[in-house]
């Protein structure tokens, strides 16, 4: 690797892993990459594999937000409770108020649909 290799590296990283401690964790273990492809969305995938360090924040924002929605719902049998601990341990120190998490959708109460739908969002948000 060469050195301006890891200086772009570097350049990327340190922004998100300010945004995100876990950042480089969380990519490693694989279940952003997982996540991301389930999601469906071509938009996200584009931001999951752009250089551009503000894109991995918001993959990483909508990923916790998706995590965080999980360790919410109440579990319905013993793999919900496997599931649900796994994400605890996995997320636990990183989703209690932080940050603000960004948001392309619209805001409640704006025209603009259902601003709980993320496909919805993105596709509005990278209109501009």
């Amino acid at each position: 690797m060469r050195i301006d290799d890891l200086v772009h590296d570097q350049e990327f990283w340190e922004p998100i892993v300010e945004a995100h401690s876990d950042a480089k964790r969380l990519v490693r273990s694989g279940k952003v990459g997982e996540w991301v492809e389930k999601q469906g969305s071509d938009g996200l995938k584009r931001l999951y594999k752009s250089p551009n360090p503000e894109h991995g924040i918001l993959v990483l924002d909508a990923y916790k937000e998706a995590m965080a929605k999980v360790v919410r719902m109440p579990a319905q049998d013993g793999a919900d409770d496997k599931a649900k601990t796994a994400a605890d341990a996995l997320h636990g120190n990183t989703l209690k108020g932080k940050r603000d998490v960004k948001t392309l959708g619209p805001k409640p109460g704006e025209d603009g649909g259902n601003p709980a739908d993320f496909d919805a969002g993105f596709d509005e948000g990278t209109k501009a």
